[in-house]
């Protein structure tokens, strides 16, 4: 009985995330109320504060929701990589990967919802992300720079590039934006140790 109440859970919290998702494509979450919320998901106002505080934290599940998809897509093409920077690149890689094959509402949510708490709440998702992935590497790699720095740096550069290419229309191929970080931006933070 408990795994049916799970995947109940499971779905009520899919069709609330959804549901945000889609109305955050022609609108700001923060005209979003719970109640059009609710009403389009066909789900109780009770129901909602069962699963969730306030808007803001669906908002959160949906983005970890984005990245456990990232993250499925990224352990189904890559394998463990042999340095930090081919593990940074070829997650960069599929983040852009992700990025154009959503782009269309992906654009649309951030184009809508240019708020920091948005915007915070991607990079921190991204940071945590690449952080937990660049720790695999800390027993043969000395890092130049603390962790924390690097994953942030990264995260706020790949949303802000994100971000330029939406507001400016340059949605080129990924491949070209891969090529870019082969100019030596990773390379520099890493020191192999030598034993």
């Amino acid at each position: 009985m408990a795994a049916k109440e799970d995947l109940r859970v499971q779905r009520t919290r899919k069709l609330l995330s959804d549901t945000l998702l889609d109305m955050m494509e022609t609108e700001s979450i923060e005209h979003i109320s719970v109640m059009d919320l609710c009403n389009l998901a066909m789900i109780n106002r009770g129901t909602f504060y069962k699963h969730f505080e306030d808007k803001y934290a669906l908002l959160g599940f949906a983005l970890e929701e984005l990245k456990r998809d990232l993250y499925a897509d990224f352990s189904k093409n890559n394998s463990y990589e042999d340095t930090p920077q081919a593990a940074v690149r070829s997650f960069f890689a599929t983040a852009i990967r992700f990025f154009f094959g959503n782009s269309h509402r992906i654009a649309n949510v951030i184009k809508n919802n240019m708020c920091g708490k948005v915007i915070t709440a991607i990079e921190e998702s991204i940071a945590t992300s690449l952080s937990n992935l660049i720790l695999r590497y800390t027993d043969r790699y000395t890092l130049k720079i603390p962790l924390p720095i690097i994953s942030q740096f990264l995260a706020g550069g790949l949303v802000t590039t994100a971000l330029w290419c939406i507001g400016n229309d340059k949605m080129d191929s990924y491949e070209e934006y891969l090529a870019y970080l082969d100019y030596g931006c990773l390379n520099p933070l890493f020191d192999e140790k030598h034993m």
